[in-house]
């Protein structure tokens, strides 16, 4: 398994999924409109029945790519090379600009090479460039396991189908990842935020607990993971926003902001639920706060 920094960084990317379920949930009661259509890679409409053979076809391909990782459950493979390493320290450094530049000479000079792609993929997902990630994890995956943390790629993998509509497909990645990472706190939040989008709330908070205590475990040992708990209770404010409980969402989504207050999104949701509330003057401050991060980033 990669380095617990890495695998925060790679869930940094996930704040997408749990706000859009606020958005949902807030629409729900009144906040605005809002809809969603499913496309496919090239931003057109896709007919249900292709949805669902695409569906089946990945699905079938996780299954496929699952059964030769178990195969190498608990191998050891080499250190990373520096020039993955350069990636990474990139990465950690909060640097993204060098990390693309860094990962594309990787790729461009070693196509074949699984930790390559691997690595490409890693910070075009960083980048949201969900589309573009997809075909570097599908080669990995077809590869097999090969180098140190190649395992985490049906994480990777399943939250890109999952910003990319293909909700049966990242579900199957998600829990083949649960298969080799038990109990992993990052792919029950993510199945958790899948869930909430699905519109089953109650099984949402479900993974959800068992996301947070994951996370909390890890906690306990030192391991830094604030921005996926934070991540964890904005999820829990949209599936209590899509419950009606509005004071719920409340806690839920101020525990997300203390834990990782520079993330614009929980902010908003977080206006809108005090204003729901009849707090104004919260609201004011919550949306001002929105307003001064969404510029900066």
């Amino acid at each position: 398994m990669p380095p617990r920094p890495l695998r925060l960084l790679a869930a940094l990317a996930g704040w997408a999924a749990p706000l859009l379920a606020v958005a949902a949930s807030l629409a729900a009661c009144g906040e605005g409109s809002a809809s969603r259509s499913d496309t496919d890679l090239r931003g057109g409409r896709t007919a249900p029945a292709a949805e669902e053979s695409a569906s089946e076809d990945a699905t079938e391909f996780v299954a496929a790519a699952l059964q030769a990782f178990s195969s190498e459950r608990g191998k050891r493979w080499p250190p990373p090379e520096q020039a993955v390493l350069q990636v990474h320290q990139a990465i950690g450094r909060g640097d993204l600009d060098a990390a693309r530049s860094l990962s594309a000479t990787l790729f461009q000079q070693e196509p074949d090479r699984a930790e390559a792609a691997f690595t490409r993929g890693l910070v075009l997902y960083l980048s949201a460039s969900f589309g573009k990630a997809r075909p570097l994890f599908e080669q990995v995956l077809r590869a097999g396991p090969s180098f140190t943390g190649s395992e985490r790629v049906f994480f990777l993998y399943g939250v890109c189908l999952m910003r990319l509509g293909e909700g049966a497909a990242a579900r199957a990645a998600l829990d083949a990842q649960l298969e080799l990472l038990p109990e992993d706190g990052d792919t029950l939040a993510a199945l958790g935020e899948l869930t909430l989008q699905e519109g089953d709330a109650e099984g949402a908070i479900a993974l959800l607990r068992r996301a947070r205590a994951a996370l909390e475990a890890e906690q306990a040992q030192g391991i830094p993971n604030g921005p996926s708990l934070a991540k964890v209770h904005a999820s829990f404010g949209g599936a209590y926003l899509q419950q009606g409980k509005l004071k719920q969402a409340l806690r839920s989504l101020e525990s997300s902001v203390a834990l990782d207050p520079n993330q614009p999104q929980p902010w908003y949701a977080l206006s809108r639920v005090h204003l729901r509330l009849g707090d104004a003057v919260s609201a004011r401050r919550a949306v001002d706060r929105f307003r001064s991060l969404s510029a900066g980033s």
